[in-house]
């Protein structure tokens, strides 16, 4: 195929190669038609595999602009709002712990202004202002992108004949080519949009929906490339700013949930699982009705690919399984947010089963009990949409979720912990000061040295009553953080008898008993066999035992008579002893003889 003229090589520059034109400009233009139904100024254009091309300058674009978007605008602004707040946050700690240096005479001045200028802030509080600041960036491009192009959408759709309650329009006419350039743009780069996001699951930390992501992902791809080039490209277009909706709200109200907006994150919430009921399980129905129904009637069954008709029973089958297949998920995904809604309702309260945990983290224990208490505030690992759930369910049920609360009290009686100590520390270095006052006038100004004395008493009596304070709170802390504890044990403990109630659901003790009389009686019925396997099989003659014995002795017997008249003469048995004796007896004697020879 030649590819030169496919490519747009007017609306390039001279000086740009031309192995660049199908990256940067539409493929295959074409006159336009006599009487487009749509976009009737716009440039037109047919539809080939150089596209792709174009599809990889997108995915490109796309991930720059993600970038940008993360780490030069929402980075940069979260950490900068985030601090402030946190900053405003310890001020007002600072100041209500000092709130009665009023009465403490002119002790007061520096303590408030060095710990409201000069704030601290805990290893706790940086790992959660640092992952509030990574997530709200990671949501910022989702936000931009979905807002952007579903307005673009609306736009394109606007502009085709077919309607949301009855789309029979994106099935007349087919097939639908050439493209206007603002209809092909939208399908290229929301076809980018989505490969781009299939990278970005694969680079990313999996989470536990990974695979549901990447399933709706594939499908989508494939029912967006399928239907480029099969030219189903209205319907197509219709489903894409349905199913675009929703995840304009999701991200934002992410966003407000990190920026601790809960009000408008509640209502942003709610806007979302609206638009996600009306767009993707009621106007979503209208499009696979008319798919199932309408689209077999109005499109004849022609395969030519000269003329771009691609319609048969196959092709119509397969569009319209992975439809319902993309429905099915959606119909998975709704059920999981109804489920969490039912729990806020019902007060069994609601969990987070999409952890995103980061790694290389280490906590001890007072961490962990921070990082208990703090995720019921949302500040902890994991996405925010069960805690968004209940919170704005609370408006409608009257109730709140007892871990919840529970949490939101402890938090509380922490910050309070804080502030006594605070206040505790200022008040020890008043009573330092008055200290010194009283010992550098003992001599010299005795009535200055006495008043000094009797602040100091006092400053002890508010140190005592602090003590008490913070006795009964940490009491408080400990009896809440046992009571959550004991619930969520409680909890675990219900799940594992419902779990012991399954497996046990179909057993009763009169089946368990007959199943073990079968495995005895199966049993004894192998030992029968193996021992009728082992037994001789042999029916001959009856044989007298003993008659073999004797038979067999008498046969001994003459083996030994023959052996005997065959030896020449009767083996003697000279005792070991009597040969020990003989052998010293015969050096005894040559012993006397060499005595003999030397007396000579």
């Amino acid at each position: 195929m030649n590819y030169t003229n496919a490519m747009n090589t007017l609306q390039v520059p001279e000086w740009l190669p031309s192995f660049l034109t199908p990256f940067v400009t539409f493929s295959y233009p074409t006159e336009r038609p006599a009487e487009p139904d749509s976009f009737s100024t716009s440039s037109y254009y047919g539809v080939g595999v150089l596209d792709a091309c174009l599809i990889v300058t997108c995915i490109a674009a796309m991930a720059i602009l993600r970038d940008f978007v993360r780490l030069g605008i929402c980075e940069p602004f979260a950490r900068w709002y985030l601090t402030r707040r946190l900053r405003l946050t310890k001020a007002k700690q600072n100041a209500a712990a000092n709130g009665e240096a009023k009465s403490n005479g002119k002790a007061n001045g520096n303590g408030c202004a060095v710990q409201a200028d000069g704030f601290f802030i805990t290893k706790q509080e940086a790992r959660q202002l640092r992952h509030s600041v990574i997530r709200f960036s990671e949501q910022g491009w989702p936000a931009v992108y979905y807002t952007l192009q579903w307005a673009y959408g609306v736009y394109v759709n606007y502009n085709l004949p077919h309607a949301l309650l009855n789309p029979i329009g994106v099935w007349i006419n087919y097939p639908h080519i050439p493209l206007s350039g603002p209809f092909k743009f939208y399908y290229l780069t929301q076809c980018a949009f989505y490969l781009h996001q299939i990278l970005c699951l694969n680079a990313e930390a999996h989470r536990k929906d990974h695979w549901q992501m990447m399933t709706h992902h594939i499908i989508t791809v494939t029912l967006m490339i399928g239907s480029y080039f099969y030219n189903y490209t209205r319907v197509g277009c219709l489903v894409m700013m349905l199913m675009d909706l929703p995840d304009v709200f999701l991200p934002i109200a992410k966003m407000l949930r990190y920026l601790s907006f809960r009000t408008l994150c509640d209502l942003t919430f709610v806007c979302f699982m609206v638009s996600w009921a009306m767009t993707r399980h009621f106007l979503f129905l209208f499009v696979l009705k008319s798919a199932y129904w309408d689209a077999p009637q109005i499109i004849p069954r022609v395969w030519d690919p000269a003329t771009g008709h691609f319609m048969t029973k196959g092709v119509w089958i397969a569009f319209t399984s992975m439809l319902v297949a993309l429905e099915v998920i959606q119909l998975m995904w709704f059920f999981t947010i109804l489920r969490v809604a039912y729990r806020v309702v019902s007060g069994q309260g609601a969990e987070d089963t999409r952890s995103d945990s980061e790694e290389g983290f280490s906590e001890d224990e007072g961490e962990k009990k921070d990082r208990y208490a703090l995720d019921a505030v949302g500040v902890v690992d994991g996405e925010q949409t069960p805690k968004m759930m209940a919170s704005f369910m609370s408006y409608f049920s009257g109730r709140r979720d007892p871990k919840q609360s529970s949490r939101d009290a402890i938090v509380t009686l922490r910050q309070q912990l804080q502030m006594i100590d605070k206040k505790q520390e200022h008040l020890n270095k008043q009573r330092d000061e008055q200290t010194n006052i009283a010992r550098k006038n003992a001599t010299t100004n005795r009535q200055l040295a006495a008043t000094a004395l009797k602040q100091r008493k006092q400053i002890d009596n508010d140190i005592e009553k602090l003590h008490s304070m913070r006795f009964q709170l940490e009491m408080q802390v400990s009896t809440l953080e046992s009571a959550s504890f004991n619930a969520e044990t409680m909890a675990a403990m219900k799940k594992a008898a419902s779990a012991m109630k399954d497996i046990h659901g179909k057993l009763d003790i009169t089946k368990v008993d007959t199943t073990v009389a079968d495995i005895q009686e199966q049993m004894q019925l192998a030992n029968e066999i193996s021992e009728a396997i082992s037994t001789s099989t042999y029916t001959g003659v009856d044989i007298d035992e003993d008659e073999l014995k004797r038979e067999l002795d008498e046969m001994e017997d003459e083996q030994l008579n023959e052996r005997l008249r065959e030896a020449e003469h009767v083996p003697i048995h000279h005792p070991a002893t009597q040969a020990k004796v003989a052998e010293e007896e015969d050096e005894e004697e040559q012993l006397k003889e060499l005595q003999r020879a030397l007396a000579m």
